[in-house]
């Protein structure tokens, strides 16, 4: 076993690790081992990440998610079935986002522009602060549950809706037209 030799306080500013930058927000440690290496501590908040969706694509979605980054937490699935209440839909919405709001903001993706799942997010939005997305599919999915501890909210917001739209390709023409 390793002996620490000290610990420091990072406060928060922009690393750099291999080609990837993060960002940190908020309190993080280095531990300087004996062995010469070091251990990163990390009191994590998340962003928190609601998906509104018609019927369980939102959770099937996340279990793709999951099959590649694992198991995920601080995210919340929320679908509207038949027969369901869209009402109650727009309460569970709101309850979600502050359920998930733990300091650092929530994004929240629905299905499909001008959907249920779109309106009743979109009624929230008069009364609760958090980012928003229409249009989710797995690309941009992916890049919010591996972005959320790197970035503040809003750049997650446009990384994910970058992501989305690259995620997006006719392969005919890519492939055909080589």
């Amino acid at each position: 076993m390793a002996h620490i030799l000290k610990t420091v306080n990072v406060s928060p500013k922009r690393h750099s690790f291999a080609d990837r930058s993060f960002l940190w927000h908020g309190f993080c440690n280095i531990k300087f081992m004996k062995d010469k290496t070091s251990h990163f501590e990390r009191m994590m908040i998340l962003i928190g990440i609601l998906v509104v969706t018609h019927g369980e694509f939102g959770k099937e979605l996340l279990k793709s998610a999951e099959l590649i980054l694992g198991k995920q937490e601080n995210v919340i699935c929320l679908g509207l079935n038949e027969g369901d209440d869209v009402l109650k839909l727009k309460d569970k919405v709101r309850q979600g986002i502050i359920e998930l709001d733990e300091g650092e903001g929530v994004l929240v993706l629905t299905d499909m522009f001008g959907g249920s799942p779109f309106n009743v997010t979109s009624a929230n939005l008069k009364e609760l602060t958090f980012n928003y997305l229409t249009g989710v599919n797995l690309p941009m999915l992916i890049e919010a549950l591996s972005s959320r501890h790197s970035c503040d909210v809003n750049m997650l917001a446009d990384m994910c809706y970058k992501s989305g739209i690259e995620g997006i390709r006719n392969m005919n023409k890519e492939i055909l037209s080589k």
